[in-house]
């Protein structure tokens, strides 16, 4: 088995002759010089399902049970939202929930039918969305929170704060071509709470409402919010046939629901930012069950893990890291705390 893939690997990069864009002008071209290949065995994941298991035999049988995740995309991700047409494809800045348990049925579903019946009741199985959260982050997934940033809570426009208010009286540029005052953490720029401060309209002045694709992060227990936003990006495509026809004849008079190639574009989450999202577990045994179809996903060496298809074209998405934990009381059961301006 190993000799025919390794032959049909060769076949493959013989053919390839050149790389990047631009190629029928003759750029990118490329030698590739094949050496002998070796053999080497992989790990077994068999004793790191068993970890998997253990950590599970620890929690209550008939408590919920809560998987902590923290999810990679592997490339950038279009997350429609746009219902009409349209030359740019607008994109959700997070992880619905409803996707990532659509894309989980979807894999389980491929190896174990049965299992992937069951976990589709709601009431058996559920997934939160996933937001976005810093690379540089300390301490266990469980530890940290985040939410959206309320759509309440008001910031000065760029360069109209206090302290830019003495440049704004020697003429320097207008508020939108200055830089913003004040770090990431909540509160370094003065913001604040429309409905806190509706009495008091005066203390708003001349603030805004935040942008509606920021959260707000931070490690439980402590008392200051970090303003985070996913990267985006918007990437030029060409538009496809609504009809798979030979490109010969496409737009004949004969070949209905012909779409020009026109170029549009769409908004994407750039590849390699880390999402927290949590799976929810009606009781230890489902839990279990999950553990031993999906340990593909959760075991083993990152570059050898399986990963879910997830958003417009089935883009991969793969498990960084896990962390169980049993269902305590409805507060520490809800997916964050309320932020304070």
């Amino acid at each position: 088995m190993a000799d025919d893939v390794s032959g049909l690997i060769k076949t493959c990069l013989q053919r390839i002759t050149a790389i990047g864009s631009a190629k029928t002008r003759g750029l990118g071209q490329v030698r590739l010089l094949l050496s002998e290949p070796y053999y080497t065995q992989l790990p077994t994941p068999k004793s790191e399902k068993n970890q998997l298991l253990h950590a599970l035999e620890r929690l209550p049988e008939d408590q919920p049970v809560i998987l902590h995740l923290a999810l990679r995309n592997l490339e950038p991700l279009n997350l429609l939202t746009t219902t009409f047409a349209s030359n740019l494809n607008y994109s959700l800045t997070y992880l619905p929930g409803s996707t990532l348990r659509g894309a989980i049925l979807h894999w389980i579903s491929r190896r174990q039918p049965g299992l992937a019946d069951t976990l589709a009741d709601p009431l058996q199985f559920r997934v939160s969305n996933g937001y976005v959260v810093p690379k540089a982050r300390r301490g266990t997934l469980r530890d940290w929170e985040v939410l959206p940033a309320p759509l309440s809570l008001r910031e000065f426009k760029a360069g109209t704060g206090p302290a830019s208010t003495a440049r704004a009286e020697q003429h320097s540029p207008p508020w939108w071509a200055r830089g913003e005052a004040g770090g990431d953490l909540l509160g370094q720029r003065d913001e604040r709470d429309a409905v806190a401060e509706a009495d008091n309209p005066k203390r708003i002045g001349q603030r805004k409402r935040i942008k509606a694709e920021e959260y707000l992060v931070r490690r439980r227990g402590q008392s200051l919010w970090q303003r985070v936003r996913p990267r985006m990006g918007v990437l030029l495509r060409n538009r496809v046939p609504t009809e798979r026809r030979d490109p010969d004849h496409r737009g004949a008079g004969s070949q209905p629901g012909f779409q020009g190639d026109e170029l549009f574009s769409e908004q994407v989450l750039w590849d390699g930012q880390t999402f927290l999202c949590r799976l929810w577990f009606a009781n230890r045994k489902a839990a279990e069950q999950f553990a031993t179809v999906a340990a593909p996903l959760m075991t083993g060496a990152a570059e050898q893990r399986s990963w879910l298809r997830v958003g417009r074209g089935g883009r991969p998405v793969r498990i960084e890291a896990i962390e169980w934990q049993a269902a305590g009381n409805p507060a520490e059961d809800a997916e964050t705390t309320a932020p304070e301006a």
